[in-house]
Parts: structure tokens; C-alpha cells; sequence
């Protein structure tokens, strides 16, 4: 045998056939990990010579990396690998085989009539050639070289499907024409704030259209620029630009939430944030539900990570949550240099708690929409937010701070003057969206059979939830007529329409055998569909989850006019005829904004169908018009 120490250069790194005790941490990443002794030798040492191993052979002079900036790393490789999973018809798997002889083949066989070479160049995912590449997987992203399709792809019926994006780290084929990119971010800005968007509008859309190359520090990181462009080719519909391909916009936006956070952009982590957030506004809208909440889930993720729920915490004066730490070793640092800077940290919070309340409600059973942000023990000390122009007029002084924000708005704490922020619209946007979603959980533990503790525990709760919801209802402003902003009124008829469906959650299971919580579901839902006179055609697109909440009232009408047919009505109770009135109004809200948005016209279907169950038992009444005379009339 010959001696490891006799090898030539060309074979190999020289071994020493003396093995003295390394200092600690100065064995390679790879025998630290499996904790096996190490030679030393570089490049590669002696364990990985002979036993080479998936992870190369890596050296950090004992200058090992945090635990958080290896669980970061670990975490953009699952991202990675779940975007391949969820698009496996659109993406080539991480490793590539090739067929080494396939050169000589063709070669042997090549045909008489010269073919034309294919063409390679670069493609845009805006010409309808555009191809995909693997996602990059591992450390060393930044080393990929996307691979480009020789050949068009096809689907299970053997003819060319939807042609494929081709994804490149920074060619500047990534975005749309020039021309068209204030197309595209106008036409979403305008509706920005229904899908979560907490940036300060004004610096983004100054830095967006910045002429620097896609990827420049002073413009927003890619994914987020990809995921504003997919959104203004969306709403742009039905006829978007013909160079924008949505689909593509998309698979490229999901790319680059994956690899953002590995770059060195200075707004890395709250852009991803925010692409995230409105990558699953997105999904929600087109009910490709699974992935509404692995995006929303990923947001989650970030801004705990990043303890982003401690911001301006009374409790931790000294705590840095730009700059989190691991031993005291930064995972990305940018502190914020100005109040709107620091306000977009704020409203980035929020923005990700209430779309998480929202999305639950929505897509959960009752009993079962706690989450990570109900987790025992997790303290939320971010601040009430302002609106995002208060932080440009300097509302955000230095004493604005939190403690126990949440908790202490559940417990029903109050005081004498409110500071501006506990009353912003996105304050109380919030406050709605934890009632709504306490309710709904509260009412997914109820049950007839529960002992004499547990009832008295749960109704100890429902009356506490339910002083909170009309203290809140109390405080909201009157929704405008005419002449006022249309996204402040939108904003504000969610907020109604939030706080009015936690009423009927509270009230509805009670509603059959007790009046007052029959009329307050009734007028809960008659409010919600027919949002005090406001028209809502000026509104333009709203908000997905107007789906389940015009849903909840109109069912709840629905219910009540089912019950009319076998029972008497309540004293004091409304006429048939306003139910049914409102009931339409209820209806036409659906069908209206159900053009748009697939999950909007997925609940009024559902609608449509226990309509129709009330018309074949009530024919004579739906179809004459005429009222079954009620015991009592409004």
C-alpha cells in the first residue's frame, strides 16, 4: 500500500503522516459537523480526501457561523426545494444528469439534412419563448448558472404547454419593458393597501422608478419589484399589456423571495416581508389556498425571527430587533434613519398580524385558527401603528412605546386620552381583526355539554370579547358618502364590516333561542351589505376577504328568513321584506367584485346555492315578492 504522504501534487493535498491535536475550532466545517477528527490539511483534509462528502470542504479559522445565520441558510434551501415541489412541471430539479456519451451519439446518428441550431440566447419572461431554470439549492446560489430549455415543454397531452420563465440572477431581462413598469406599479399602487401593503408609498414608488439595474441597492429588491409587477399585471386584467405574462411574473417573484435574503440589499428582510405578504393576498384571491398560508406562514416566520413584535418594547430598551443577534453576531443589519423608515417596520408588523387574523378566519375551522402569533408566551410589545403619512409629519416621537399591546387591549385597558396611533385606521384595522378572530375561536370551543367550570369560564370570556366589540364599534368613524379617499374608505368599510361579522360569530350559535342575540346578528349583517349608503362601485377592487365576510351576513339573513317559514318572528324584529332587501344587497356585493377575485366568486356560489335551498322551500314568497305576513313588522 502506498503511504497517504507519498502521493504526487497532481493526486492530491499532501498528508503528513504525523497527526497532531488541532486547536478548537479549527477542524473543517464538514468533520466539525459530523464530529470526526480532522487533519488540518488544506484545501481539503484528510477525512474529505478519502470519503468525499455532499458539502465541500470549508474552513472559517474557528469564526463558525451563528446558530441563526445557519438556521437562515437552512431555511432558504427548504424555500427553495418548496418552491420546486409546489411547481414541479415548471422547474428542473436541483441536480441535472447528463449523458456524457450523448455527444458521439448524435454524432453516429446525425441526419443528412442539416437542422437548425437552437437558440440559446437570453430569453424575457415577457416573450413568449421564455424558459425556466432550476432553482438554485445550497450555499452557493450566487454561483448558479441558469440552464436554458432546448426544447419547448409539454403537458400530459403531449402538445406545448405554457412556455416557462428563465430565471438569472440579475439580467436585466427580468423586468418588463421599461415603458411599461409605471404601467404596471400604478396600477397597483392605487390598491395597495387591501393586499397588505405597509411601505411608505411615495419612497417606493420614487425608488422603483429609479433607472438602476434590477437588483441596486437604492430600488427595492427584486422579489418585491417581481411580486408589485405581478400584482399590476393581475389588476390589469381583463386586458393586461400583451408583453406581461402573469404566470411567469409569478414563478420568478416566488424565485427571488427564496434567494432575496441571501443578497446584501439593505432592505433585504423587510422587502422579502413584504413580498411575502402580498404573494399571499395573492394567492388567497385566487384560492390557491395551501399556498396563501405557506407564504403567510413564511411572513410569520420573518418578523418573529426578526422580532419584529418587540419593536419599541418598554421592556427591551436595549434590545436591537434590526440587528438580531446570536451570540451577540448580527444576521443583517439596518437600522432605520428615519421615522418613516422606522414606521415601515411598524406597519410591516402589523400589516403580517392582521392579514394572519383575516386569512384565519377565512380558511379555518372555528375551533382550530390558533397560530404562531397565539403561541403561549409570545409577547407582542410593538406599538399601535400610525398611518403611514403620520410618520411623515413626525407623529412617531420618542416616547411612543409598547408594552403588552395586545394583551392589555384584551384585557379592556383604556386610556383617558388616546394617543393618535391607538386610533389610525391601521390601528383599528387590527384591533378588528383580533376580535373577529377571538370571537371565531371562542365560538369553535363552545359546546351544549360543557361542565359548570368550563361554562363559566366561556361565558366569562364571551362577555368580555363582546364588551370589547362594541367599545371598538363605539370609536370608529362614520363611514363617508361621497368626496372622501377612496382607499381611507375602504379601509374603513373593512374595519365595519370586521367588527360587525365578530358580532355574528359572538351571537349566532344563541340567536335561535334568544332575541337580542337574534337581532344583533340581523343588524350586524344588514350593516355589512349595506355598508350605511356607501357605494361601492368607486371602490374598485377590494380586499379578498370581503368574500367571507358578505358571505357570513348573507348567510345569517338567509338563515333568518328560513326560520320565518316555521316560527314566529322576535318582537321588535325587522320585516321580511328588509331581510329580503337586504339579502339582494348582500347578493349584488358578490356578484360585483366576484368578476375579479376567484375566492370572492367561490363564496358567492356558495351563496347562490343556500339561496336556492330557501327558494324551493319558500316558492311562493321568493318568486311573488309578496310577504308570509310576520307576527311583527319593523
Amino acid at each position: 500500500m502506498i503511504a497517504e504522504s507519498s502521493r504526487s501534487p497532481s493526486s492530491g493535498p499532501i498528508r503528513s503522516g504525523t497527526s497532531r491535536p488541532l486547536k478548537r475550532g479549527k477542524a473543517c466545517s464538514v468533520c466539525r459537523a459530523l464530529k470526526i477528527r480532522c487533519d488540518g490539511v488544506h484545501p481539503t483534509c484528510g477525512p474529505c480526501f478519502r470519503n468525499p462528502k455532499a458539502d465541500p470542504c470549508e474552513w472559517d479559522n474557528g469564526q463558525g457561523k451563528s446558530k441563526v445565520a445557519m438556521l437562515t441558510e437552512e431555511v432558504a434551501t427548504l424555500r427553495a426545494r418548496i418552491v420546486e415541489l409546489e411547481n414541479p412541471g415548471l422547474t428542473t430539479p436541483s441536480v441535472t444528469l447528463y449523458d456524457p456519451y450523448g455527444g458521439y451519439k448524435e454524432q453516429s446518428r446525425s441526419p443528412t439534412i442539416p437542422q437548425e441550431p437552437p437558440h440559446i440566447g437570453p430569453h424575457s419572461p415577457f416573450s413568449p419563448t421564455s424558459t425556466i431554470s432550476s432553482l438554485p439549492s445550497g450555499r452557493h446560489w450566487h454561483n448558479f448558472v441558469a440552464l436554458e430549455a432546448m426544447t419547448p415543454s409539454t403537458g400530459s397531452s403531449g402538445s406545448p404547454s405554457r412556455p416557462l420563465l428563465s430565471i438569472s440572477s440579475t439580467s436585466s431581462t427580468e423586468e418588463p419593458p421599461q415603458a411599461l413598469i409605471p404601467f404596471l406599479i400604478e396600477t397597483f399602487l392605487p390598491h395597495a393597501t387591501e393586499f397588505g401593503f405597509f411601505l411608505d408609498i411615495l419612497s417606493f414608488h420614487r425608488s422603483a422608478i429609479l433607472r438602476q439595474p434590477f437588483g441596486h441597492p437604492e430600488r427595492p429588491t427584486p422579489a418585491l419589484l417581481t411580486t408589485v409587477y405581478l400584482w399590476g399585471a393581475h389588476l390589469s386584467r381583463p386586458q393586461p399589456p400583451p408583453q406581461v405574462d402573469e404566470h411567469a411574473l409569478l414563478i420568478r417573484a416566488l424565485h427571488h423571495v427564496v434567494t432575496d435574503t441571501l443578497g446584501e440589499h439593505p432592505k433585504r428582510i423587510l422587502h422579502t416581508i413584504q413580498a411575502e405578504v402580498l404573494l399571499a393576498a395573492y394567492y388567497f384571491r385566487t384560492t390557491r389556498f395551501l399556498e396563501a398560508k405557506a407564504r403567510l406562514g413564511s411572513a410569520v416566520s420573518l418578523v418573529l425571527t426578526t422580532q419584529m413584535h418587540r419593536l419599541r418594547s418598554s421592556h427591551y430598551p436595549l434590545f436591537s430587533p434590526l440587528g438580531i443577534s446570536n451570540n451577540m453576531v448580527p444576521v443583517f443589519q439596518h437600522n432605520p434613519q428615519t421615522s418613516i423608515d422606522e414606521g415601515e417596520h411598524i406597519n410591516g408588523f402589523w400589516a403580517v398580524f392582521s392579514l394572519h387574523k383575516m386569512i384565519s378566519f377565512a380558511l379555518d375551522p372555528a375551533g382550530g385558527i390558533c397560530g404562531a402569533l397565539e403561541a403561549p408566551g409570545l409577547q407582542i410589545d410593538t406599538p399601535w401603528p400610525f398611518d403611514s403619512h403620520d410618520y411623515r409629519n413626525g407623529c412617531l416621537t420618542a416616547e411612543i412605546q409598547g408594552n403588552q399591546t395586545v394583551m392589555q387591549f384584551l384585557s379592556g385597558a383604556v386610556h383617558s386620552t388616546p394617543s393618535r396611533n391607538e386610533t389610525s385606521l391601521t390601528s383599528l384595522l387590527a384591533k378588528a381583526s383580533i376580535l373577529c378572530h377571538r370571537a371565531t375561536y371562542l365560538m369553535g370551543q363552545w359546546t351544549p355539554s360543557m361542565g359548570q367550570r368550563e361554562t363559566q369560564a366561556f361565558w366569562s370570556s364571551f362577555r368580555s370579547i363582546d364588551n370589547l366589540v362594541e367599545n371598538l364599534r363605539a370609536q370608529l368613524p362614520e363611514l363617508p358618502h361621497s368626496g372622501s379617499n377612496t382607499a381611507n374608505t375602504r379601509t374603513l368599510l373593512l374595519i365595519h364590516s370586521l367588527t360587525n361579522s365578530a358580532t355574528i360569530k359572538l351571537h349566532s350559535s344563541f340567536s335561535y333561542a334568544d332575541p337580542s342575540s337574534s337581532q344583533k346578528c340581523i343588524k350586524a349583517a344588514s350593516d355589512m351589505v349595506s355598508h350605511t349608503g356607501v357605494d361601492l362601485r368607486p371602490l374598485g377592487t377590494v380586499n379578498s376577504v370581503y368574500g367571507a365576510l358578505w358571505h357570513l351576513a348573507c348567510t345569517t339573513l338567509i338563515d333568518e328568513i328560513s326560520r320565518r317559514q316555521t316560527t314566529s318572528a322576535w318582537p321588535n324584529s325587522v320585516s321580511e321584506e328588509v331581510l329580503k332587501h337586504h339579502l339582494e344587497l348582500g347578493r349584488l356585493a358578490l356578484s360585483t367584485f366576484s368578476e375579479h377575485s376567484a375566492y370572492i366568486r367561490f363564496q358567492r356560489l356558495k351563496v347562490e346555492q343556500a339561496y336556492e335551498n330557501v327558494n324551493a322551500s319558500t316558492a311562493d314568497y321568493l318568486s311573488s315578492g309578496s310577504s308570509l305576513t310576520p307576527s311583527h313588522s319593523s
